[in-house]
């Protein structure tokens, strides 16, 4: 339902109304309403965000409010508060600091989807994140420097906005590189507040009490522009600097040979993006509860590197799942065609059946198809190699669930595993009061969500002083395997009180051997949420189960792959998608 609508409090307010209807119109094609918070719009980077959300809510035909927060917290906190006044469907905010959590939480509180973009805010309650990795580009941003200045120099750091999550990140990412390079030495290190005109301040600073530099380190091209303003008036052009967001003068700079390396982050993908997230949000659909942006480092090399050319004629879209006989991923194969048919494409489903060589051979007669999108739910890690032969040969390659270790696997999309483990493990370890003897049935060796699922729950495990674990045995993810197995360890060790499962088809199948067993005092745990494991829940037989919306999880592979091959926005490199604890009071509810 549509919220109502108080516009006379935004007379002032930079508004857009396009089209009578559209996709996300209700009813009475009413369009629905978007209120974007933007940390700042003096500066280019955001005013960009910005520009991408009006843009793509003119294409879907929804309203947007826009307001600038000026980068004052109290300014945010007000203007968010003025959005949910106005009876916004959505919010789209990106936040000047984690003060505005209060506000945001307030939005999700009220039933508002919120969308943080790029700046997020610490709470379980956001619908979900759409940024950069900036941990990540702190460090590969970091070690960039280092390698171009040979491994021995010294640097400025030019930090942003204190308190700002994308320049706390960036200062996480990038400290622990400096400070392992022997030869690097930092020299100053202050923020610039991601201000141009303060980084001119700041820098000419540092060049008096500090001219012996060798390279300026900037956590944004704003900042590196200030910085090479104080340094052609020094008459400095011996100095390295280094940006972040690949702005328009920043990348001119890069071709008259002042800076010398910037990063291109996606800014108005973002926002679009941001836009198709709220507007499924607002229907009740699943979205990513966090997706990152993928980055491109800009030098002289690749600064005026043409763009791809636009894609021609019908997509042919290739699936191999690791197999069929799970009805979780039956789901996913089916999300992956029904959208694929919804989109107007052909997708050709193979199935792995758990055979590592067999989905090796599959993929190679998917490429050999003429496939343009390839979306792989692996087997093991060992099928990396023909997924790299796939993107090698310019196919996209989106993963699904179960990820390969390659940089060359275009979008993944799939749950945190470990976090997964990790919260399953606490439930459990919870459940049993802290103290009891359990039994852990793991997946598939190999498989990337087995192995992850293993890395968050064992040390939970570890940790509680009165588990102990008297079993730890591998049953394939499989229900009959599980049965065998389970049947073999309560001969061998009866007195256990837990047994907790990486999924619910190993559940089920212990389940079945402690019911032969007459065994109705152990408790049992699963993930995935499959049909007769919520019925196993609501008869008081399977204590937990961990729902994953792997069906939509198919659906947005889909969307991700076809967006790739059109080259129609930047598609998201990493996706976690949500998950629900489903017990017996939570399905009563």
């Amino acid at each position: 339902m549509l919220h109502s609508r108080h516009l006379g409090l935004f007379m002032a307010i930079v508004l857009l109304l396009i089209g009578l209807a559209g996709p996300a119109a209700s009813a009475a094609q009413e369009p629905v309403l978007l209120g974007l918070s933007v940390s700042t719009q003096s500066n280019p980077f955001y005013r960009n965000l910005a520009e991408g959300v009006v843009a793509e809510a003119q294409a879907l035909g929804a309203q947007v409010t826009v307001l600038s927060a000026d980068d004052q917290l109290e300014k945010q906190i007000s203007d968010v508060e003025d959005l949910i006044a106005a009876g916004v469907d959505a919010l789209l905010i990106n936040a000047t600091q984690d003060g505005a959590v209060g506000v945001v939480e307030q939005a999700a509180q009220a039933g508002i989807p919120v969308i943080t973009l790029q700046r997020g805010v610490p709470s379980s309650l956001v619908t979900s994140h759409i940024g950069t990795n900036n941990v990540l580009i702190g460090q590969l941003a970091a070690q960039w420097l280092i390698d171009r200045l040979g491994g021995t120099g010294r640097i400025v750091v030019l930090e942003g906005i204190p308190g700002a999550a994308s320049s706390e990140d960036r200062k996480t990412g990038s400290t622990p590189v400096f400070e392992a390079a022997e030869g690097i030495e930092i020299v100053a290190q202050q923020t610039a507040e991601y201000d141009r005109a303060t980084a001119l301040s700041v820098m000419e600073n540092i060049l008096q009490a500090t001219p012996d530099i060798d390279a300026v380190f900037c956590y944004n091209d704003e900042m590196a522009m200030g910085a090479l303003a104080a340094l052609e008036a020094a008459g400095r052009d011996d100095v390295i600097v280094t940006g972040i967001d690949a702005l328009p003068d920043a990348l001119e700079a890069i071709r008259a040979g002042k800076l010398t390396m910037t990063i291109r982050i996606p800014v108005y993908d973002m926002g679009r993006l941001g836009v198709r997230y709220a507007l499924e949000a607002i229907q009740g659909n699943m979205v990513p509860l966090r997706s990152v942006i993928p980055i491109e480092f800009i030098t002289a090399e690749n600064v005026d590197a043409p763009a791809p050319a636009p894609f021609e004629g019908p997509i042919k879209i290739g699936v191999s799942v690791s197999t069929q006989s799970n009805p979780f991923y039956q789901l996913l194969a089916q999300g992956t065609a029904d959208e694929a048919a919804a989109m107007g494409y052909e997708a050709t489903i193979l199935s792995a059946d758990d055979q590592l060589e067999k989905q090796i051979s599959d993929v190679e007669d998917l490429i050999a198809a003429g496939v343009d999108a390839l979306l792989i739910n692996a087997t093991q890690d060992g099928a990396v190699g023909v997924v790299e032969q796939a993107a090698q040969a310019g196919i996209p390659v989106i993963t699904m669930q179960r990820g390969v270790p390659s940089s060359l696997v275009t979008s993944h999309i799939g749950t945190d595993n470990v976090l997964i483990g990790r919260l399953a493990a606490e439930w459990l370890v919870n459940r049993l009061g802290g103290t009891g003897r359990i039994v852990v049935l793991e997946g598939i060796p190999g498989a990337a969500s087995s192995e992850n699922r293993k890395i968050g729950s064992t040390p939970v495990f570890e940790a509680a002083e009165g588990i102990e674990i008297v079993a730890q045995q591998t049953a394939e993810y499989d229900r009959a395997t599980a049965l065998s197995v389970m049947e073999n360890i309560l001969q061998a060790t009866p007195d256990i009180d837990a047994v907790f499962c990486y999924n619910d088809e190993m559940a089920m199948g212990a389940l079945a051997a402690l019911e032969a067993a007459g065994r109705d005092d152990v408790i049992v745990t699963g993930i995935d949420a499959l049909p007769d494991a919520l019925e196993a829940v609501r008869a008081g037989k399977l204590a937990m189960t961990i729902r994953i919306p792997v069906y939509d999880m198919g659906r947005w592979a889909t969307r991700f792959g076809v967006w790739a091959v059109t080259h129609d926005i930047a598609v998201p490199v990493q996706n976690t998608i949500p998950v629900q604890f489903i017990t017996q009071e939570t399905l009563a509810q």
